[in-house]
C-alpha cells in the first residue's frame, strides 16, 4: 500500500509537471546569446545561413523566451542590411559581441555562442569561415574564458566542427558539433534540424513543457542521421556532445545509452534549459503589492531549483539505490505539487 501511495504521489506531480508553463531559469537569471553566420561563398548557402540566423533569433525571443535586448545577430556583410542581423560577421565584430557579454553576464547567468557556416580545420587549428580573417578555436577559447557565467553554451553545427568538443571544454559547459571529426568537411545538415528542433515543440521528448539543450541536440541529431538513411546515404556527418569536462565528445547512440550513468556526456545538457519562466514570473509579480511579490518570487526561484534537483536525480538514477531514488524523488515532488499549488492560488 505504501508503495502505491507513493506511486501516486509521483503521478500526481508528474501531471502537475506537464501541465505547466515552460520552465526554467529563476527570474534573477539572464540569459545572452551571440549567433554567427559564416560565408556563404554563394547565393543559395548565404541565403540558407541568413535562414538559420532569422529563424534562431525569432526562436530564442519569440518562443523561448530570451530578452531581444541580449541576442546578438552576426552575417556576412551581403545580408549585414537584414532586419534580424545586427552586424558583420567579422573577427572584431565577434570579438566585440563576446567582449560585450562579458561585460553584461553575471555568474548567475548563460551564454551560448552558436554558429552557422562553413568549418575547416588544418590539423592544428578549426575555424568557422567568417569575413576576412577567420578566428579558431583558441582565439574562441580565450574570449570565452573572460565570461563569467553560470553555463556556457556552444554549438558549432558547421563542417569540420569537431575539434570545438576539445578546445572550448571545460567545467560547466556544453558544447555540440555538428561533426565527430575535423575530416567531415561536407556541409551540413545538422543545423537545419537544430534550428527546427528550436521551434518545434515535438522536440520537447518528455512532454514536460520545458526544453532542454540535451533534447534539441537529440533531436537535431537523430532526424540528420535519419535524413541520410532516408536517402540511402553513408553519413558524411556525426553530431558530438561534451559536457563532462574531459575534451572528448560523445556520439548521439552513446550519449542516449548511457543516460543515468555518472561521468558521461549529457547529464550536463539535460539541466541546460532553453525556455525560460521569466515572462511569466514578471507579469505575476507586476500584478502584486512589493511584500507579496518578494515571497512570490522566492518561490519561483526553488520551483525551478526543484525541476533541476528532479532532472539531476533522474540522470544519476543508474548510480543510485532503488529505494534512495524513489524517496529522494518523493520528496522533491511533493515539495514542488506544495509550491504549485502555492503559486497557483497567488495567480488566482
Amino acid at each position: 500500500m505504501q508503495a502505491c501511495g507513493r506511486c501516486i504521489v509521483v503521478f500526481a506531480a508528474v501531471m502537475l509537471i506537464a501541465m505547466t508553463p515552460s520552465a526554467g531559469d529563476a527570474e534573477a537569471q539572464s540569459r545572452h546569446a551571440v549567433v554567427v553566420g559564416g560565408l556563404g561563398g554563394s547565393a543559395e548557402q548565404t541565403a540558407r545561413f541568413d535562414r538559420f540566423l532569422r529563424d534562431t533569433r525569432r526562436a530564442l525571443v519569440e518562443r523561448l523566451g530570451f530578452s531581444a535586448d541580449n541576442v546578438v545577430v552576426l552575417g556576412e556583410r551581403a545580408i549585414a542590411d537584414n532586419d534580424h542581423v545586427d552586424g558583420v560577421s567579422m573577427a572584431e565584430d565577434v570579438r566585440q559581441a563576446l567582449a560585450d557579454v562579458a561585460l553584461r553576464a553575471s555568474s548567475a547567468d548563460d551564454v551560448y555562442l552558436i554558429f552557422f557556416g562553413h568549418g575547416s580545420s588544418d590539423g592544428e587549428q578549426a575555424h568557422v569561415n567568417i569575413p576576412r580573417r577567420d578566428l579558431s578555436d583558441a582565439d574562441y577559447a580565450e574570449l570565452l574564458g573572460a565570461v563569467e557565467a553560470r553555463r556556457i553554451v556552444v554549438v558549432n553545427t558547421a563542417s569540420a566542427s569537431a575539434p570545438f568538443a576539445t578546445s572550448l571544454a571545460g567545467e560547466d559547459r556544453v558544447i555540440a558539433t555538428a561533426t565527430r571529426v575535423a575530416s567531415q568537411r561536407n556541409a551540413t545538415t545538422f543545423p537545419e534540424y537544430f534550428v527546427e528542433a528550436l521551434a518545434n515543440p515535438a522536440a520537447d521528448r518528455d512532454r514536460d513543457g520545458r526544453l532542454s539543450l540535451l533534447e534539441v541536440f537529440t533531436y537535431a541529431g537523430e532526424k540528420t542521421d535519419q535524413s541520410f538513411a532516408d536517402a540511402g546515404n553513408l553519413a558524411t556527418e556525426n553530431a558530438l556532445l561534451e559536457d563532462n569536462g574531459d575534451g572528448v565528445g560523445t556520439r548521439l547512440p552513446q550519449v542516449l545509452a548511457a543516460a543515468g550513468a555518472g561521468g558521461v556526456d549529457g547529464a550536463l545538457a539535460a539541466t541546460t534549459w532553453l525556455s525560460s519562466r521569466s515572462g511569466e514570473a514578471a507579469a505575476l509579480a507586476a500584478s502584486l503589492p512589493d511584500s507579496v511579490a518578494a515571497s512570490v518570487s522566492s518561490d519561483m526561484s526553488r520551483r525551478d531549483a526543484l525541476y533541476d534537483a528532479i532532472a539531476e536525480l533522474k540522470a544519476e538514477k543508474a548510480q543510485t539505490p532503488d529505494e534512495n531514488y524513489w524517496a529522494n524523488l518523493e520528496e522533491l515532488f511533493v515539495e514542488l505539487a506544495r509550491l504549485e499549488a502555492r503559486l497557483d492560488d497567488v495567480g488566482q
